[in-house]
């Protein structure tokens, strides 16, 4: 699942493992400076979950991602990374 979402450009974060998510489809999670983030090598990222209830703080985690994959999501998928490589 980690590989595929990485693959895909989808950041494939990840909660503490004490912490629920009592959030329904529909809710928003905001991820302010999440590229400059990524782009650091950052493993925490301070979040806001938006609901018809108001906001929530949360947690998320992107753990153990190497130098390629942060490159691989800062490019958006596989593809656009190949298509980088070949172009460099």
């Amino acid at each position: 699942y980690r590989s595929n979402c990485v693959n895909w450009g989808m950041l494939p974060f990840t909660l503490a493992e004490e912490e629920t998510f009592p959030y329904a489809p529909g809710d928003y999670i905001y991820v302010p400076d999440v590229r400059a983030k990524v782009e650091k090598g950052d493993d925490t990222f301070p979040a806001t979950v938006v609901t018809a209830q108001g906001t929530h703080p949360i947690t998320l985690y992107l753990k153990n991602t190497t130098a390629e994959e942060r490159q691989l999501l800062l490019d958006g998928c596989l593809m656009n990374y190949y298509a980088a490589q070949e172009q460099a």
